[in-house]
């Protein structure tokens, strides 16, 4: 059996950020230092006022992110977690989507396309 602790996260900037530092008061170093990057996602989409974002801990003190449409709160969440330097966040979701027409089908795509370009290493370097 997994241990989790899932909290949402609401309130003011400085509400959010008091929160998400109380819930990594138990993570060790390393964990917490990876996780700061994680943090600052939370806060940016726990401002936003059409998302619910909950920070799901678990026993080992590793977290990651779930978060819902405000309007659906009982959809399947996107969930992001971080790699093990912090740098790096996957995301995670199961949808449903309609494609049984040409504009369902457009939606789709637009999806998919907005994904991809989103995940696009920067090449300039």
């Amino acid at each position: 059996m997994i241990t989790i602790q899932k909290s949402r996260l609401s309130g003011s900037l400085d509400d959010l950020q008091r929160t998400v530092e109380y819930l990594a008061r138990d993570q060790g170093q390393q964990e917490y230092l990876a996780g700061t990057r994680l943090r600052e996602l939370a806060i940016a989409l726990a401002m936003q006022a059409d998302l619910h974002v909950s920070t799901v801990t678990y026993a080992d003190g590793s977290q990651e992110l779930e978060v819902v449409l405000t309007d659906h709160p009982s959809c399947d969440p996107i969930v992001i977690g971080r790699d093990h330097l912090g740098g790096q966040g996957q995301l995670t979701w199961e949808r449903w989507l309609s494609i049984e027409d040409q504009p369902g089908i457009e939606t789709v795509v637009n999806l998919i396309t907005a994904v991809l370009n989103a995940a696009r290493p920067d090449l300039k370097g």
